[in-house]
């Protein structure tokens, strides 16, 4: 075994600091036995123009951190399209849901093919859920009751046309 003495100055220094340098790696690896991926995933949804205000509603009712970019903010850039300076050019929330967005669609966001699934460990917090999510001017779009496999279940359309289930489970 080499040692910093039988290889001497310079070459000892950089045994010692390979060493460290692999030591210091070795510890902030994610241990991939456990996690064998170390992502997270967001849903991102391309708004016509009110990404700020749908962000800061979702913020207000999820909490966690919200964190937004404006294309007015960023340095000169080109872009495949012309931006309003007030419009967000990426915003992510993220805590116990992770929603990321911007705009720059022209498109309305009302369809049955997505919804995102929130799912409660109470049947109270997602009735609260779903009566935020549908505050001004949302619509209720499945009521909230049990459901045939024994969780209570509803869904709300918020008012930026976004579908919403809750599934709540007490068990």
């Amino acid at each position: 075994m080499l040692s910093e003495a039988s290889l001497g100055g310079v070459a000892g220094l950089a045994l010692s600091s390979f060493t460290q340098v692999t030591a210091l790696v070795a510890c902030d690896l994610p241990d991939r036995r456990e996690n064998p991926m170390s992502i997270r995933t967001s849903a991102y949804i391309t708004f016509t123009g009110n990404a700020e205000e749908a962000l800061t509603f979702y913020h207000s009712v999820f909490g966690g951190n919200l964190e937004i970019d404006k294309y007015g903010d960023m340095p000169d850039t080109e872009f495949p399209f012309e931006p309003e300076p007030e419009w967000v050019a990426h915003g992510d929330l993220t805590g116990p849901v992770n929603i990321s967005g911007g705009d720059g669609g022209d498109q309305p966001l009302k369809s049955h093919v997505y919804s995102f699934l929130v799912y409660s460990d109470s049947i109270e917090e997602g009735r609260a859920l779903l009566e935020k999510l549908s505050a001004n001017g949302g619509e209720e779009a499945m009521a909230y009751e049990e459901a045939p496999w024994g969780d209570h279940y509803g869904q709300v359309r918020d008012r930026f046309g976004v579908l919403w289930a809750v599934e709540a489970n007490e068990n």
